[in-house]
């Protein structure tokens, strides 16, 4: 399978599962923890492109992993390239739980900045957040990176 088919074939599988699972696209979000890595310099972000193409295309495309693990498990990854902190899981009601090794779709996933100045990654979402979901995001992360 060429890069080009292996990209495409992930790319269908993720689309699948995100309509199955009523999540938001993460990738674009992880576009720009990429986007920080590579204007922060140093290894981090040819090590993040490396381990894209070496581990998640391949995993989902010709393995059969979730795409949607295998996705949310990327971006933990950068996130925790570009700063430290901690993950919490936000359910519908808006509580706040550290988050588990497996997202629930129904749940936003952050990365909470240890810097308390600093607004937080959004890393997961269901396609239609709830009002209290949408209030967390509003309130910790930038305004661009939320869903609508």
């Amino acid at each position: 399978m060429t890069d080009s088919e292996l990209g495409e074939r992930a790319s269908r599988l993720m689309e699948e599962a995100l309509a199955s699972a009523a999540m938001s696209d993460p990738r674009p979000l992880y576009r720009e923890l990429l986007r920080e890595l590579k204007t922060g310099g140093g290894e981090s972000f040819t090590e993040a492109s490396q381990r894209y193409q070496s581990a998640v295309l391949p995993s989902i495309a010709v393995d059969g992993a979730d795409p949607l693990s295998e996705w949310i498990g990327y971006g933990r990854w950068l996130a925790e390239r570009c700063r430290s902190g901690k993950f919490v899981s936000v359910d519908a009601t808006g509580r706040a739980t550290d988050a588990p090794d497996v997202h629930p779709p129904s749940a936003v996933l952050l990365h909470i900045p240890a810097e308390a100045k600093l607004p937080a990654y959004l890393l997961a979402s269901p396609a239609r957040p709830s009002p209290a979901q949408r209030a967390t995001l509003e309130l910790l992360v930038r305004p661009a990176a939320g869903p609508s």
